[in-house]
């Protein structure tokens, strides 16, 4: 073969590879709607918000395409023993309906369970969201005296990670709400949303527990007199979850060291005020 063949060959092959045979990977995202993280548009009839902007951070350092996909519950995930089966986001990644998950799912033992979970993208801590409609003093300033007091109802998202949490608490003030949400299974609620929306039309006759991150968007986006009784408590963390034994994790972890390192995560949260 003359050296002329040679570097045409050679030639032919590298335009191949590069014009065709190398795809990007394209992942499923999934997600659910959720003010500021991530949020439709119907005017252009795009997503927006920080998951949005958090993969596309990651695609900078990646180079893949993707797809979001939400579950049609637009559930979290928890998990039924009676039919062994997951629902909401964590069902349909398990279910092979999408590559990961990119939301505010937290980082839970039960998840982890079945699931893998990167470092944190985000930190926040639960929270009590309260409506104080006069001047008097509050009727609680911190978790125990909620439990204690019985002026205020109190609910949390039905099967959702707080609910989980307290709900295997051993102390006697979660021993107390356990049994509390039992008895009362009215004030226990679908979504974060619809927590708040009940907290905001109760008179201050409801408080809800739930993320604090939930409490800086509300607040800023839908109900300015929405407040946080007292300080977060109880760390929560939300990492990029992937199917068990996933090969893509470690590859977006690196990814998101990096993106935290550089002070990224902080900025994106704090531009769609997640903190």
């Amino acid at each position: 073969m003359s050296r002329l063949t040679s570097f045409l060959l050679l030639a032919f092959v590298c335009l191949t590879f590069t014009s065709g045979s190398y795809a990007k990977q394209n992942y499923k995202v999934i997600s659910h709607l959720i003010d500021s993280f991530l949020e439709f548009d119907d005017n252009t009839e795009t997503y927006n918000g920080f998951v949005v902007d958090l993969i596309d951070e990651l695609n900078k350092k990646l180079h893949f395409t993707y797809e979001i996909v939400l579950p049609p519950d637009n559930k979290y995930g928890s998990y039924n023993p009676s039919t062994k089966k997951w629902n909401g986001m964590m069902g349909y990644l398990l279910d092979g309906q999408g590559d990961m998950i990119i939301a505010d799912l937290t980082d839970t033992i039960k998840r982890r369970e079945v699931a893998d979970v990167t470092t944190p993208f985000l930190s926040t801590g639960l929270g009590i969201m309260y409506h104080q409609v006069t001047r008097q003093a509050l009727p609680f300033s911190n978790l125990d005296e909620l439990a204690d007091q019985t002026e205020v109802n109190y609910g949390t998202v039905n099967h959702g990670s707080t609910y989980e949490f307290i709900k295997r608490g051993k102390n006697e003030t979660f021993v107390k709400m356990a049994n509390y949400f039992e008895q009362h299974p009215e004030f226990l609620v679908n979504s974060v949303l619809e927590g708040v929306e009940k907290v905001m039309t109760s008179n201050g006759k409801f408080a809800f527990i739930g993320e604090g991150v939930a409490y800086y968007v509300l607040k800023k986006q839908r109900y300015p007199e929405l407040i946080l009784v007292g300080e977060t408590f109880f760390p929560r963390h939300f990492g990029i979850v992937f199917p068990k034994g996933s090969k893509n994790k470690a590859k977006f972890e690196s990814a998101l060291t990096e993106l935290r390192e550089a002070g990224v995560l902080d900025e994106l949260a704090k531009k769609w005020s997640l903190n």
